[in-house]
């Protein structure tokens, strides 16, 4: 990856990320609801909730504000293709709530990266 030139492409990867990270863990949660574990349905749920909290301030601060827009794909945790693909279908039928955990931990970790890199 390329350095980071500005504020506003900081603001866009940021966004792209937290964007995603909402997505995934409202995703997993209904997964781990699905197997009735609800106790890990309930930390992806709420971490689901941090993370769309973390999306909005980011899309106030930049309300008006021109950003460039990040490598499609670049911060997709599962894979780069369609939400329907089968491919995405059969990790979701497979996913245990410690899969779904290295995943989401993986994640972070490369969100973490990011910004110290940035």
């Amino acid at each position: 990856m390329q350095p980071i030139q500005s504020a506003a492409e900081l603001y866009a990867h940021a966004i792209a990320i937290e964007r995603e990270a909402a997505e995934r863990y409202s995703e997993f949660a209904e997964r781990m609801a699905d197997l009735g574990n609800e106790a890990v349905a309930e930390l992806f749920d709420r971490l689901a909730g941090f993370e769309a909290e973390h999306l909005e301030t980011l899309l106030r601060r930049t309300d008006g504000v021109e950003l460039p827009q990040p490598i499609a794909g670049a911060y997709r945790w599962l894979d780069a293709g369609a939400p329907e693909t089968a491919a995405r279908e059969l990790i979701f039928r497979l996913m245990t709530p410690r899969h779904a955990l290295e995943i989401a931990l993986a994640a972070e970790k490369r969100a973490q990266a990011f910004f110290e890199r940035a």
